[in-house]
């Protein structure tokens, strides 16, 4: 009881924009005994469930299941740790409860709620691979939310369909880390790049266009990016030194294109939704940064909604000084990012 009451207490400012059940802290220890005890109530009587996520001794955050649907729908709720920001830990109980909905025989649905101001909760179910259901107005529940309620779902089939390829993603995302490549690394970065582009365009181009296009970007030179002073190439890798990321950053490019830039930023589709992608952005920029720039740009998919609703979140913008440009297949939109 105590270590959950210093957490909430910890954290109230950074929690109380978004929950509602902040107006109701500080609890006095008798109260809050109470309420842990009507949570217990509610497990054993089959309705909602409340947990608590540990980190060692120590509180990161919480979550649970809601029963707001059908009796065939769970919803999902989550809050992490002012100290634990940042890390991933919300995207790993949103997987976890995922999963574990759906070992319950009635459950076909689960949905994931947010406030539509609430971008970085909105991105975990996106990245997850839920899908969005739509928009509806509620009335405000917290001081900085606007009353329109977002919600996301995903069903068994589909759920099933992104967790059966690989049974190694839970452990590959547990634990990884962020270095510069080496040439040894190429095979590795070869293919967590194909793979992840191939899911990137998947939904966006025929089958025999798609492969055609992934044989030709087989022979990208990586070993140039590596072994070139004015670009630099990192990756994050599993303990068994699997590449699970790459991302290249380019000073030296064409003119007009007057800023250094995030030239390719690839996650293996088996680690989306996890800190990787957040943690190679943050090392193509510092390494900018270390080479005396102030300000760095990148190009998306205008269509790759997903990939702009990520990078919007880590602090892009659209560039204004820049008109779209194309790949062979669809436009894309410059973004500029302050250091």
């Amino acid at each position: 009881m105590e270590i959950l009451r210093d957490a909430i207490q910890d954290s109230i400012e950074h929690l109380r924009p978004w929950m509602s059940w902040i107006e109701f802290e500080p609890l006095s220890d008798r109260d809050r005994i109470a309420l842990i005890r009507r949570w217990e109530d509610d497990w054993k009587a089959g309705q909602e469930v409340v947990f608590g996520a540990f980190l060692e001794d120590q509180v990161v955050g919480g979550c649970g299941f809601h029963r707001r649907a059908s009796p065939q729908t769970l919803e999902i709720g989550y809050w992490v740790h002012v100290d634990h920001l940042r890390r991933g830990y919300a995207s790993e109980m949103a997987r976890i409860l995922t999963s574990a909905a759906f070992k319950v025989p009635e459950i076909e649905r689960v949905e994931i709620h947010h406030d539509k101001a609430n971008t970085r909760s909105g991105a975990i179910p996106d990245a997850l691979g839920y899908h969005l259901d739509g928009e509806s107005k509620v009335d405000p529940h917290a001081p900085a939310t606007i009353g329109i309620d977002v919600a996301w779902f995903i069903t068994k089939i589909g759920w099933q369909a992104l967790v059966a390829p690989s049974s190694s993603q839970q452990n590959a995302a547990i634990g990884f880390s962020v270095r510069e490549a080496i040439d040894a690394d190429i095979p590795g970065i070869r293919e967590c790049y194909l793979r992840s582009w191939r899911a990137a365009y998947a939904d966006s181009l025929a089958p025999d266009v798609l492969d055609e296009a992934a044989r030709k970007r087989q022979g990208y030179d990586w070993a140039h990016g590596i072994n070139t002073p004015t670009i630099a190439v990192w990756v994050a890798v599993d303990p068994g030194n699997r590449v699970l990321g790459v991302v290249l950053a380019d000073e030296d490019l064409p003119t007009p294109r007057d800023l250094p830039e995030i030239d390719m930023l690839y996650v293996d589709p088996e680690v989306w939704g996890s800190p990787v992608a957040t943690q190679l952005l943050d090392a193509g920029l510092a390494w900018i940064s270390d080479q005396g720039h102030t300000e760095a740009r990148l190009r998306v998919v205008e269509e790759h909604l997903r990939a702009r609703r990520f990078y919007e979140r880590e602090g892009w913008q659209l560039d204004p000084t820049f008109e779209p440009a194309s790949n062979e297949f669809f436009r894309l939109l410059y973004y500029r990012h302050e250091l």
